[in-house]
């Protein structure tokens, strides 16, 4: 089991792909219909467990654990046995498949890792069971830690976060194209919004992606005005967003009620 797709890049013509992230019964296809992602940002076993109860009755694909969030990450050992009981409670908890985060300090995160550090708790994440990881595609080795992810059974999310600013939509663009070109499954990117004018870059690099891309696209503006990006759905070409149910994990991030609402009326002729 592990990332599957339904159809893939043919020569210089890339179509559509749809990207099947879960393992066992558990599964969620990405690429289709916008999927809704609720990040878990607790930062003990106990918290993340109320977190999961809350998910009760919610409109929720995905869940997305944000490790860097978890006390004592990084001390060697202990924390990969943590790391695997913390998972397996997780994968009991929650009815949807689980995405494993470990946003670092680099990208507005918690974790303080170098290189070889971050290498090694992904790996043991997508290990211990993750149904897909999270991969800071700038960080050294990042493509054949995307491959050793995969080898275990992972999907994929390749990621570029910037809290302090939007860059030009060509240079969107082309972190998209490098990410599909390193082996992701998933392209995504979420930028500051500085202005209401940030989220055109953002709006156009992920249409633009939707076309031409080959692989699902996830572009995010954060801010009040990006509003848009969160909500836009597949017409935008938004393969999945994130919501809350609870904490949020980013600016302008909307609950997962609303954002239900909001992509039904999208997706209305």
């Amino acid at each position: 089991d592990g990332p599957g797709e339904a159809s893939a890049t043919l020569g210089d013509a890339p179509v559509r792909r749809i990207v099947v992230v879960g393992r066992g019964s558990r599964r969620v296809e990405l690429g289709g219909p916008t999927r809704i992602i609720v990040p878990l940002p607790g930062s003990t076993p106990e918290e993340l467990r109320v977190e999961c109860r809350a998910l009760d009755g919610q409109p929720v694909d995905l869940v997305e654990w944000r490790v860097d969030h978890l006390e004592e990450l990084g001390r060697g050992a202990r924390s990969d046995a943590q790391l695997g009981a913390v998972l397996a409670l997780l994968r009991s908890a929650c009815p949807v498949p689980l995405l494993a985060t470990v946003r670092t300090t680099h990208e507005g995160g918690h974790a303080d890792l170098d290189a070889a550090g971050y290498a090694r708790v992904v790996t043991e994440l997508a290990r211990v069971g993750a149904d897909a990881v999270d991969v800071e595609y700038q960080r050294e080795g990042a493509q054949e830690l995307m491959e050793t992810a995969h080898a275990q059974g992972a999907g994929v999310i390749a990621s570029h976060h910037d809290f302090a600013a939007t860059p030009p939509e060509e240079e969107i663009i082309a972190r998209l194209v490098a990410m599909r070109d390193m082996g992701a499954d998933v392209a995504k990117v979420a930028y500051r919004q500085r202005d209401p004018w940030d989220m055109f870059p953002v709006l156009n690099a992920q249409m633009w992606a939707r076309v031409h891309l080959g692989v699902p696209v996830i572009a995010i503006s954060m801010g009040p005005a990006g509003a848009l990006t969160r909500i836009g759905g597949e017409s935008l070409g938004s393969a999945a967003t994130f919501a809350t149910v609870g904490r949020g994990s980013a600016p302008g991030q909307f609950s997962a009620r609303e954002v239900a609402t909001a992509l039904e009326h999208m997706r209305r002729p």
